[in-house]
């Protein structure tokens, strides 16, 4: 027998580790992955202050990364590995479950799907936490159906029995399965609905456990819920949130999954999956893959959550269901076929990610730009009131300039991540902060025709008596525009 076979979780392991790692030094760092930057650059002091005060929901993920930073550094290499072991974690779970549920090809052929999913290349290699929470939470995934599959009353031992190897007590079990959705939700709080599924995947597989499945995720819950508490007065980290809406939903495949024929051909897997098995575990994974989808649309309606990339710990699940479509066909040329399908629907996708401009935010570009074009006595501009992500400009310039080519943060009166304060302060009289300064850059979120346009108040106004607009470079999910004095 194969080694990959006695191990199904091996291949999908290695494929994760082979497949997002190429290129993950590519992307510059984008406005979330610098935030995280940022954070770790802070003594400890400061990291509790702003946790304390803006980003507690964060905190368990900046925590872990500091440390890790103390040791290996803040390169894009650095902040993005353990990202990709995660992942690669996740994706030897989801073998695991598949080889629990089935058999361990289909479990190993799962899992190599989820391996070639371009958002999993894409998350493997974000320095954020979202990788984290999905290893957790496909760990409290495979747990449970450890225990789904573990006889209620063990079998009476018969004389003539071989001895059989010692298992964990199902006590220790559900214990390992809240630490872990307690886990998957420190890394990001909304990876808690992926109790939604496991209540329904326990109806499907072994309802008899039921009392150890509420007493360990009411055990989690209550242990969050000072976090999530806490989180709730933070409500700007998430006031950037639109409303639910069509236009939103119809977004949501190309934003979750970075293809929108990866999208297709994953979803019409699925709906095959489903009208083909009724079986138990096809239920039970469709619980898994789908509740808490429809759980995060029913608290959209009431408050603005829906974030498609909210939805990533749940990839591994649409892969162990997705391979169902072609349960009973034979096995070699079916995984041949959907592998390549796989690859060909992400290729796109795949190679995009891994541009410079790949995480979305053109932040390498715009440092060249400003780099290139940098003279002595520039300043900075940028505004305070973006509506998403306004710490971006200042902290691309921190991270990606050269202190000697760095302008002068003109109207700064403190610099970002002070005193548990996210932003900057800045000048309350902008005329007296700009002083003479001949030129200024201005760097903004998204494409503006006019770079000034909601810049703030009295110093667009300002800007607009004392300076012309010279040049405007349209980037990915950027701005640059340099400003020269009249």
């Amino acid at each position: 027998m194969s080694p990959f076979v006695r191990k199904p979780w091996l291949l999908p392991f290695l494929a994760m580790l082979a497949i997002g790692g190429l290129g993950m030094w590519l992307p510059g760092l984008w406005a979330d992955e610098l935030a995280t930057w940022g954070a770790i650059e802070e003594s400890w002091s400061q990291l509790w202050a702003l946790l304390s005060n803006t980003d507690a929901v964060n905190g368990g993920y900046y925590v872990v990364m500091k440390l890790w930073a103390t040791v290996f550094g803040t390169s894009e290499v650095a902040l993005r590995l353990p990202s990709l072991v995660a992942m690669a974690i996740a994706a030897g779970l989801t073998a695991a479950i598949g080889a629990r549920l089935w058999t361990p090809r289909w479990g190993i052929l799962a899992g190599v799907l989820f391996a070639l999913l371009p958002m999993t290349s894409r998350y493997a290699a974000e320095a954020r936490g979202y990788a984290f929470s999905m290893a957790f939470a496909v760990l409290a995934s495979y747990l449970l159906v450890r225990l789904c599959q573990r006889p209620t009353t063990p079998p009476e031992p018969t004389d003539d029995q071989a001895p059989q190897p010692r298992q964990a007590p199902v006590w220790r079990l559900w214990l390992y399965y809240g630490l872990s959705i307690a886990a998957a939700s420190v890394f990001h709080l909304m990876a808690i609905l992926v109790l939604c599924g496991h209540g329904l995947m326990l109806l499907a597989l072994n309802r008899h456990r039921w009392r150890g499945w509420l007493l360990a995720a009411t055990a989690s819950v209550a242990a969050l819920a000072p976090l999530a508490l806490l989180g709730a007065t933070q409500i700007s980290q998430t006031s950037w949130v639109l409303p639910l809406s069509f236009r939103a939903l119809a977004h949501t495949p190309k934003d979750l999954f970075e293809s929108r024929w990866t999208a297709a051909a994953l979803a019409i897997l699925i709906v095959i999956a489903l009208w083909r098995s009724r079986s138990r575990p096809t239920i039970a994974v469709a619980a898994w893959a789908l509740a808490p989808v429809l759980a995060l649309m029913l608290a959209a309606t009431v408050v603005d959550v829906w974030v498609p990339r909210y939805l990533l710990f749940l990839v591994p699940a649409w892969a162990v269901l997705g391979v169902r479509a072609v349960a009973g066909i034979r096995w070699k040329p079916t995984a041949m076929v959907m592998l390549a399908v796989a690859f060909v629907s992400g290729a796109g996708a795949q190679y995009d990610i891994r541009r410079s401009s790949g995480h979305a935010h053109d932040t390498l570009g715009a440092a060249a730009l400003i780099e290139t074009g940098y003279r002595d006595g520039d300043g900075l501009a940028v505004a305070l009131n973006e509506p998403v992500v306004p710490w971006e400009a200042r902290d691309l310039v921190a991270r990606y300039l050269p202190p000697p080519l760095q302008p002068d943060d003109t109207f700064a009166t403190t610099e970002q991540r002070t005193d548990g304060q996210l932003l900057a302060s800045e000048c309350p009289d902008p005329a007296h902060c700009l002083g003479d300064t001949p030129r200024l850059w201005v760097v903004r979120y998204e494409n503006h025709t006019d770079p000034l346009t909601g810049i703030g108040g009295a110093k667009e106004q300002l800007l607009r008596d004392e300076f012309t607009v010279d040049q405007v470079w349209p980037l990915r999910g950027l701005t640059v525009a340099l400003l020269i004095r009249r």
